[in-house]
């Protein structure tokens, strides 16, 4: 590497061609092609990195990196909302699952008492696999609801 180095680890970056890269400088590497080349961690997917020698690269100004701040804050922002929203899908749907359950409960009642009664002919509703089937997903919503 130059005894002088172009850039110091934690440098905010970008390509000064090409497609658009920015970030921070998280490490340097040196090859015969490359005499001082720097590895550089992506401003907005985290834990992306890309190489680069020094040549392809120039320090962020404070305006540039407000800007790319900016960017990234909308970024958020808008995954905040997509989260927001899918919470409140996931939220609606747990409340329907309760009320599900619920009334699966009731009518699974009603039903045996409707069979016991001897009203409708007598066999035993227990043994059927409806019953057994309904009586096996309640159970499992109620474990997951206590």
């Amino acid at each position: 590497m130059n005894a002088s180095p172009k850039f110091q680890l934690g440098d905010l970056v970008c390509k000064t061609k090409g497609s658009h890269w920015s970030g921070i400088v998280v490490g340097t590497y040196s090859t015969a092609l490359t005499p001082e080349g720097y590895a550089v961690e992506s401003s907005t997917e985290k834990g992306s990195v890309q190489i680069y020698p020094a040549a392809a690269l120039e320090k962020v100004g404070e305006q540039q990196a407000s800007a790319s701040l900016l960017v990234e804050l909308e970024r958020l922002a808008q995954l905040a909302g997509k989260m927001e929203a899918e919470n409140l899908r996931l939220r609606g749907q747990v409340s329907a699952a309760i009320e599900l359950g619920s009334v699966c409960t009731a009518h699974l009642e009603s039903y045996i008492k409707l069979v016991n009664s001897g009203d409708c002919g007598n066999w035993d509703p227990e043994l059927e696999p409806q019953v057994i089937a309904l009586r096996a997903a309640l159970s499992k919503w109620n474990e997951a609801n206590k």
